[in-house]
């Protein structure tokens, strides 16, 4: 069932849905989830809630308890952080941050594919980082944006 949360949590903010609907819904699975023991799940979907409150403008990109840009210290990164990579590069390229989303993209590499290959939430991260990606090679004609 917890993965089923967090599907849906996903789901609802790639595919549009509106953010005060993630944010009721997050603010409902995520405390029942961490009483719960999916510390887990509560930390993916976390991620995809900070996302959706950041583009609501009610998270500041400075703030340190906001786990969405954080960096994933280990390069070995679980399962449940893969999301916070998805949800920041989606955020970089929504906001049309597209140096910040280039410079990100290069550094995480293609980790999401590495450790969940097949997963809906692929599509979603090659997209938000291409666009970043894709932008600045247009603007600086840089090879390093072009390769990767």
């Amino acid at each position: 069932a917890s993965w089923c949360l967090f599907n849906h949590a996903s789901a609802s903010f790639f595919l549009g849905k509106k953010l005060v609907t993630i944010d009721n819904d997050c603010k409902i699975y995520i405390p029942h989830l961490a009483d719960l023991g999916w510390k887990e799940i509560a930390e993916a979907i976390g991620n995809i809630w900070q996302a959706a409150l950041y583009l609501m403008g009610r998270l500041e990109e400075d703030d340190r308890d906001v786990l969405l840009f954080q960096d994933i210290v280990h390069r070995e990164p679980k399962f449940h952080q893969l999301p916070r990579c998805t949800a920041r590069s989606a955020v970089y390229a929504l906001m049309g941050d597209n140096e910040k989303g280039a410079e990100y993209a290069l550094s995480i590499g293609n980790i999401y594919l590495e450790k969940a290959p097949g997963h809906w939430t692929c599509q979603a991260d090659c997209f938000g980082r291409g666009v970043c990606l894709y932008a600045m090679a247009r603007k600086t004609k840089q090879r390093r944006y072009m390769k990767a």
